[in-house]
């Protein structure tokens, strides 16, 4: 079974930190597009935990999630670091990708299938 968004809609996933927290998952990272305007920000790659702050020391505007703000790096430079942080401080490899986007432990969509498999039976 392909997942989508709409499948995981139709099973009450609704962004990346729903789909982590059904499966018990404890972080995972996530792009952030620059914004620009009267409140902007630069992009980034952030750590985000499930009910905890990755860094409580980060600046108020990133929530308490590790940030690796991409202005002279390049995207996939900064991801490399975000995993490599993620591997040095949890023990995690960030290896799987969502249908957003964001990055996952490895094995997160075979779980996300298996739970969606129970619930059509």
């Amino acid at each position: 079974m392909k997942l989508t968004k709409n499948i995981l809609r139709e099973h009450k996933v609704f962004n990346p930190y729903n789909l982590a927290q059904m499966i018990g998952e404890k972080l995972y990272i996530s792009f952030s597009a620059q914004e620009r305007g009267r409140i902007s920000h630069s992009a980034k790659w952030q750590v985000i935990g499930i009910n905890f702050k990755t860094d409580p020391t980060e600046a108020y505007y990133n929530y308490g999630n590790k940030t690796f703000a991409i202005w002279e790096h390049d995207k996939e430079t900064q991801l490399i670091a975000a995993k490599a942080w993620v591997k040095e401080k949890y023990g995690m490899d960030m290896t799987e990708r969502d249908v957003w986007g964001n990055w996952h432990v490895t094995g997160t969509m075979d779980k996300i299938k298996a739970i969606i498999q129970r619930n059509i039976k």
